[in-house]
């Protein structure tokens, strides 16, 4: 892209590369990039996912996952004044410094968006800045090698590091990720086996509730699940900072916002290895024990899985598992319509997002038979 701003949105890059800079995309306009995946995508210098360049790039909503780069595996910033929004970073390597993100001469501002399992070979697992004018807050950055943040000293507020950070409201301590990530059995970021987890938070963490309501940009009050951004935990202690009087309820660290309440529970991907409801329920904070879709507000309807599937995650119904299927999954991101979610919610847990679209990913080339359908 240049020097032109276009508005990139719902796009997935994937497995591209570079002989330079940019695998995913590489931008010298001033695009706005919202609600896209870039996945192992590989570039010779910078930015294997993104690579952006002396103008402002905000980024909305977006994942980067298994991308490689020399510096910034994830995304590399030269940009002035770009705002990086509710986004993850899961996996990402870079042979130098920047496994997630290489941020360079720029006043970056870092909201809202989780790090973690990113790994640089010299500094900044997590993220590497090459002056003091970036600015995280909300986020979190947990698991990431052989540091979180490398280079200089940005400021630093109301996150998640750990090995600690200067700065208000920091903190360091176990998130307690729904599912943690992993790169699976060949223990390598980048490939076809990575598990890139889900990174909502459990019950009890200590996220929740933690964050600071100035810090969340105007309008932006919804996660990267379009979910409310502003939800009070009754059973967490507010430890984050809200206006005054605060009306709403404080926002957690990370890209999502707790919630106890879904749809679709018993059929969880993580309740199907024997493991029995209740405990499955306590184990993801978004949920109650006991609980019926009757009893969440609005009220979950789904009673279907497309009759036309062939195999479990075949939703076009061509008797094939590949990138159509996934795209298709891509595309209803967001969606609350009903046949939208018999169709595409993969995982039935009530919505329709990037887990869905992994998990899709995941069974490529299978054919299982499909699963049993959502509640």
């Amino acid at each position: 892209n240049s020097p032109a701003s276009p508005t990139v949105v719902e796009c997935i890059f994937l497995s591209n590369s570079a002989s330079s800079n940019g695998g995913g995309m590489y931008n010298s306009g001033s695009p706005t990039v919202s609600d896209c995946m870039f996945i192992r995508n590989t570039a010779a210098w910078g930015g294997g996912g993104m690579y952006s360049t002396q103008h402002d790039t905000p980024m909305i909503d977006c994942v980067f996952n298994g991308n490689s780069a020399r510096r910034g595996g994830g995304l590399y910033h030269i940009a002035q004044f770009p705002a990086v929004i509710h986004c993850l970073f899961i996996g990402n390597r870079a042979s130098e410094q920047g496994g997630g993100a290489y941020v360079e001469r720029a006043e970056v501002s870092i909201v809202g968006s989780t790090f973690t399992r990113n790994e640089a070979g010299l500094a900044g697992g997590g993220l590497f800045v090459q002056s003091d004018l970036p600015v995280i807050s909300n986020s979190l950055l947990w698991r990431d090698t052989p540091d979180e943040i490398g280079g200089k000293t940005p400021v630093v507020s109301y996150s998640d590091v750990q090995g600690g950070f200067e700065g208000e409201g920091n903190i360091d301590a176990d998130p307690l990720f729904a599912r943690p990530p992993d790169p699976g059995p060949d223990g390598e970021w980048g490939t076809e086996d990575d598990d890139y987890g889900d990174l909502r938070l459990r019950g009890g963490s200590p996220c929740i509730d933690a964050a600071d309501n100035t810090a969340v940009p105007d309008g932006m009050d919804v996660d990267l699940d379009g979910l409310d951004r502003f939800v009070d935990d009754p059973e967490t202690r507010d430890t984050g900072r809200c206006e005054k009087p605060c009306v709403r309820g404080v926002v957690d660290m990370g890209a999502y916002e707790f919630s106890r309440g879904a749809c679709c529970i018993d059929e969880m991907m993580a309740c199907s290895n024997g493991v029995r409801g209740s405990e499955c329920l306590e184990s993801s904070g978004r949920f109650e024990v006991n609980a019926t879709c009757e009893d969440f507000d609005p009220p979950c309807n789904l009673s279907c899985r497309d009759p036309e599937w062939r195999c479990d995650g075949d939703v076009s119904g061509d008797g094939q598992v590949n990138p159509v299927d996934s795209g298709l999954v891509a595309a209803a991101f967001g969606s609350r319509d009903g046949q939208d979610f018999c169709n595409y919610d993969i995982d039935c847990d009530g919505q329709i997002n990037p887990v869905d679209w992994a998990l899709v990913q995941f069974l490529f080339g299978t054919c299982e038979p499909p699963r049993e359908p959502c509640p």
